[in-house]
C-alpha cells in the first residue's frame, strides 16, 4: 500500500519544498501541498481594525501604566471616563493589548506580570491616574470617580470623602507620579 503525504505551509510566500522533502524521504509516493493555513485574515484584519478605532480608549493608559499596575487597577483606569457600551473585559483587553504587543505597538513588557506593591501604594496610583486624565479636577470629583470605579477607602468603607481623597493624592505628589 503507498504512503500519502502531507505539506502545508502558512502563507502564499512560503514554500512547501521542506515540508515536502520529509514525507518523501519517508517514502510517500503522493505528496498533498497546501498553501495558508485556512484561518480567516479579513477576519483578523477586520479586528484589526476594530482595535484601531478603539485604541484611544486603553492604549495610551496601558503604555504607561503597565507593568507597574496590575492589569485589574489598569482596566478600572481605563473604564473611568468610558460609557457603559464601551467598556472592556479583563480578557478582551489582554487580547487587544497581545495584538499590539505581537505588531510591535505596545513594548512586550506590557504583558510583563506586575510586581508585588505595598496596599497602601495603590490608590495613590490610581488617584494620580484620575488627575493626569483631568488636571483641573476637584478632590469632590475624585470622591464621585474611586466610587464609581468602586475603589474602597482605607479604612474600607465605599464612600469618599474629599479629606480622604486628598491623602493618596498627596502621596502620589510625593512618589512622583504627578
Amino acid at each position: 500500500m503507498p504512503l500519502i503525504g502531507y505539506a502545508r505551509v502558512s502563507t502564499e510566500d512560503q514554500a512547501p519544498l521542506p515540508q515536502s522533502e520529509a514525507p518523501r524521504c519517508a517514502g510517500c509516493v503522493d505528496i498533498f501541498e497546501k498553501h495558508a493555513s485556512g484561518g480567516n485574515r479579513v477576519r483578523q484584519d477586520g479586528y484589526v481594525e476594530r482595535l484601531n478605532e478603539t485604541a484611544q480608549d486603553w492604549q495610551p493608559h496601558f503604555r504607561r501604566l503597565r507593568p507597574e499596575i496590575v492589569c485589574e487597577d489598569v482596566l478600572k483606569i481605563i473604564h473611568n471616563p468610558l460609557p457603559h457600551d464601551r467598556r472592556w473585559t479583563q480578557t478582551r483587553l489582554l487580547r487587544a493589548v497581545k495584538a499590539y504587543v505581537r505588531d510591535g505597538f505596545l513594548p512586550r513588557e506590557a504583558l510583563g506580570r506586575a510586581g508585588r506593591c505595598e496596599i497602601e501604594d495603590r490608590l495613590p496610583v490610581i488617584v494620580a491616574a484620575i488627575r493626569c486624565k483631568d488636571p483641573d479636577i476637584t478632590l469632590q470629583a475624585i470622591c464621585e470617580r474611586l466610587e464609581a470605579m468602586r475603589v474602597r477607602t482605607p479604612r474600607g468603607r465605599t464612600s469618599w470623602q474629599p479629606s480622604s481623597a486628598k491623602m493618596p493624592l498627596e502621596r502620589a505628589e510625593h512618589m512622583g507620579l504627578l
